[in-house]
């Protein structure tokens, strides 16, 4: 009876021994004096875009190791990669860069990479209407959202530099505006602040005290040379060190004239339809210059039956602005007979 009871236990530790290698690999190696019985993979590398994947198991009964090398498939070891986002910012005038590139080896992720404009650059595309008007010799028209050129005839044509020369020395005045100057400010006119000259406003400011904001509305309404240097002194810069300031200031927005002289004798060499479109776009960026504009536009002009955010004549120039919903659009004109209406044609809502 013993006996039939030991072989029955054989047979089923035997039999159990047999089921736990169901669906495993076995190899017999009979120098060893017993067969592999092997457990499942584990991986012991995982795969990069540098290295294959490794797996391993082990024997259960010697816990001998048995190594795989898993080849990677093309698709597979390009999603294995380390991925980094590098970012160039863009500037005023210079474009930035985005890629994606893999930390491990440098490859760069295909249709990642692109250009992304300079913030003051506006773009021409597919759609950029380049229709010949009559007695028009150049145009522009873009918008301070996408700065996209909707209309453009001879950007690079000369223009009159007036409204270049104010948005020109505006600019950093107002950029200077929340640190050591506010638009509060005040000066008092005086022959002294103004070099020892007389006022060329026959001295119709003089004695008064004014204001960084009413200076500033007067330089774009009149371009004046004593409110240039009323400026000046406000900004805590001789003239010369204002005119340094206005050229750098111009070289990092990218515009492609300098300024030999800030007073209205001087001149403002290669000003351009495109430059004075792009001074025109950062300075409607700019909430205090917008509002001394609306101030000084003539109340007497309409586009499309409404008063327009800025109205401007100067020699063969016509520059006008109007208000949309997320900023203006804006339209340069260059012309010696420039039509009359042709604003509310080409600024329709």
């Amino acid at each position: 009876m013993r006996i039939v009871k030991i072989t029955a236990l054989v047979s089923a530790l035997l039999f159990l021994l047999c089921a736990c290698n169901v669906g495993q690999e076995t190899i017999s190696y009979a120098d060893e004096g017993h067969t592999h019985v092997y457990g499942f993979w584990y991986d012991s590398a995982v795969p990069s875009c540098q290295q294959l994947g490794v797996r391993v198991r082990y024997c259960k009964i010697c816990h001998a190791e048995q190594g795989l090398t898993i080849e990677i498939p093309e698709d597979k070891a390009k999603q294995a990669h380390t991925f980094e986002d590098i970012k160039v910012e863009p500037t005023e005038k210079d474009n930035g860069s985005f890629k994606r590139v893999c930390t491990l080896c440098g490859y760069q992720e295909q249709g990642t990479a692109h250009t992304i404009p300079a913030l003051y650059v506006l773009l021409e595309n597919e759609h950029t209407d380049r229709t010949q008007r009559e007695g028009v010799n150049a145009l522009l028209r873009s918008d301070t959202e996408t700065h996209i050129i909707s209309a453009l005839v001879e950007k690079d044509a000369a223009i009159d530099a007036t409204l270049a020369r104010r948005f020109a020395v505006a600019l950093p005045v107002v950029e200077r505006l929340g640190t050591d100057l506010s638009a509060d400010s005040e000066i008092t006119v005086s022959a002294e602040v103004l070099g020892g000259a007389m006022p060329t406003t026959s001295g119709v400011y003089l004695g008064r005290t004014l204001s960084v904001r009413q200076l500033l509305g007067l330089w774009l309404m009149e371009g004046g040379d004593d409110t240039l240097l009323l400026l000046s002194a406000l900004m805590g810069q001789s003239e010369a060190e204002l005119l340094a300031t206005v050229n750098a200031r111009m070289d990092r927005l990218g515009a492609t004239f300098s300024a030999s002289s800030l007073r209205q004798s001087g001149t403002f060499t290669g000003v351009s339809v495109y430059d004075t479109a792009v001074l025109l776009a950062k300075s409607l960026d700019q909430p205090l210059i917008c509002e001394l504009l609306a101030l000084n536009t003539n109340p007497y002009v309409t586009v499309n039956g409404t008063r327009p955010a800025l109205y401007f004549k100067a020699g063969d120039a016509r520059i006008s602005a109007v208000a949309r919903e997320n900023g203006y659009e804006f339209l340069i004109l260059q012309g010696e007979a420039i039509p009359g209406g042709i604003e509310d044609a080409l600024l329709a809502p």
